[in-house]
C-alpha cells in the first residue's frame, strides 16, 4: 500500500509518467496480501459495530456478476455450515443453502429456476 501512496506523491511532483505505470503495473502479491488483511480489518470492525453487509452494499450498489453471486452464496455457506468453501460441501448443506439463497431472490421478486426444475435433480445432475 506505502508503494502506491509514495508513487502516487512522486508522480504529483514529477509529472504523470508513474501515474501511467500504476494504470498497467499488476499488484505485487505484498499488495495482494495487504488488501486482504484490509477487508478483514473491514470485517472485524462492521461486526463491532453492528454494522451489517446490507448497509455496505446499499451504499456501494455493486453490480450483481456471477462472481459476487458466488461470494453472497459462499458467505450464506460460512453462516449456515462454517464453510468457506463449496468445494467440500455435502448435498444436504448445498441444498439448506439453496434454500436460503432462493427465499431471499424470492423476496427481490427474482424467480430464476436452477438449470433443473428441482434442486435434487441439479444436485445429481452435477455428479
Amino acid at each position: 500500500m506505502e508503494s502506491v501512496f509514495s508513487d502516487l506523491y512522486l508522480s504529483l511532483l514529477f509529472g504523470y509518467e508513474l501515474m501511467n505505470n500504476m494504470k498497467t503495473d499488476k499488484i505485487t502479491d505484498q499488495q495482494r496480501k495487504a488488501l486482504f488483511a484490509f477487508h478483514t480489518f473491514i470485517a472485524e470492525s462492521m461486526n463491532e459495530q453492528g454494522i451489517t453487509l446490507a448497509q455496505l452494499v446499499a451504499e456501494i450498489q455493486p453490480r450483481p456478476t456471477k462472481d459476487t453471486l458466488h461470494a453472497l452464496f459462499k458467505s450464506i455457506l460460512e453462516s449456515m455450515h462454517l464453510k468457506d468453501t463449496t468445494k467440500s460441501i455435502t448435498r444436504e448443506e448445498m441444498s439448506n443453502v439453496l434454500d436460503v439463497y432462493m427465499d431471499a431472490l424470492a423476496m427481490i421478486n427474482l424467480h430464476i429456476p436452477f438449470p433443473d426444475q428441482s434442486k435434487r435433480t441439479l444436485l445429481e445432475f452435477y455428479n
